[in-house]
């Protein structure tokens, strides 16, 4: 098919400035653009295609958004031309539509009936919205916890059927042994695990100067080995079945990397290296690897250390997990590797 003439840099300019919802985002790492609510354009591919098709768009259209940044930055691939635009001033109509909203998830559009998730972290403030958003598409989640306070707090926020579908028990997501045996149980009593989302974590402040060795190993152990205890507990019993999905928990706040509190940041970015490489094993295996990279997140926990702050920018952790469960529905299951931001 041959392409329209390609557009110039200050007319690319020009028609980016007209959607509003787009902000350049992690060239180093996926050279993407992403517009308001990006994870919803994936959500609703199937409506995306039929878009595309109206349009008469060249074959990759799935692939518009990164077309844009990867011709904006390396100017090749063929060039920017005016259907790129079309197509993407479509979808981001598309997405601010109702029913593109990442509450279509509780909505019953994606179900896990029958599914069986990890959450480890459930009992947190993130891991709570998980949970609540899985249990509520129908899946049975079994949560490996440490905080009983966080857990029944969730259980008083859930009716008696999802409740039942909660599972837990105390375990150390950093251990390699009681994870192990959490999991054990969980094929016991079910036979299979189809989603794990790793989703404990910890922050510290602290450039390197300022931070001890044993602050580097908690943020490494909170953030890294807790994703690696989770992703090795689950992964065989994942290539046995020949299906699975992960998702793990990395931070908008490496990508590229801030200041001040370095441990945190080089233990987050890990986390983004172990999803793309966990990727790459799982191809050809039925299993998709992902991370959510979260802005600062709206947690009685942020909100008492950033008494100050400015929270209108803040992301709510149901919108967070709104993303999460959808990477691991089946809808997803074509992507893989993919660090998304929220």
């Amino acid at each position: 098919m041959v392409r329209p003439e390609r557009l110039s840099q200050s007319e690319i300019a020009r028609r980016l400035a007209t959607l509003p919802g787009w902000t350049a985002l992690d060239r180093g790492l996926h050279r993407v653009f992403t517009f308001r609510d990006f994870v919803d354009a994936f959500a609703f591919m199937t409506a995306a295609a039929r878009e595309a098709e109206a349009l008469g768009h060249h074959p990759d259209w799935s692939n518009a958004y990164n077309r844009v940044t990867v011709d904006l930055i390396t100017h090749d691939a063929g060039g920017i031309t005016g259907l790129d635009f079309a197509l993407a001033a479509r979808l981001d109509a598309l997405a601010a539509g109702p029913a593109a909203r990442a509450d279509r998830l509780a909505r019953g559009s994606v179900s896990f009936a029958g599914r069986v998730a990890m959450v480890t972290g459930g009992a947190g403030a993130l891991g709570q919205a998980i949970c609540m958003r899985l249990l509520g598409a129908g899946a049975t989640v079994c949560v490996p916890h440490r905080d009983s306070d966080g857990l029944e707090a969730l259980r008083l926020r859930l009716g008696d059927e999802p409740r039942a579908r909660l599972e837990a028990a105390p375990a150390d997501a950093t251990d390699e042994a009681a994870v192990g045996a959490f999991v054990a149980g969980v094929l016991e009593r079910h036979h299979r695990v189809d989603v794990l989302v790793n989703a404990v974590g910890g922050f510290a402040g602290g450039d390197l100067g300022s931070t001890p060795l044993a602050e580097w190993e908690r943020m490494l152990r909170l953030n890294l080995i807790s994703a690696v205890v989770g992703c090795r507990a689950v992964l065989p019993t994942m290539l046995a079945a020949g299906h699975g999905r992960i998702v793990n928990i990395a931070s908008r706040a490496v990508v590229p990397p801030a200041a001040g509190f370095i441990a945190y940041t080089v233990a987050k970015a890990a986390v983004i290296t172990l999803t793309q490489a966990l990727a790459e094993e799982g191809k050809g295996h039925g299993i998709a690897v992902n991370a959510v990279l979260p802005g600062t997140m709206d947690t009685p926990a942020n909100r008492a250390a950033m008494l100050r702050a400015d929270r209108l920018a803040w992301v709510s952790t149901d919108s967070v997990a709104a993303v999460i469960a959808w990477l691991a529905s089946d809808e997803a299951g074509a992507i893989s590797g993919a660090c998304i931001p929220v």
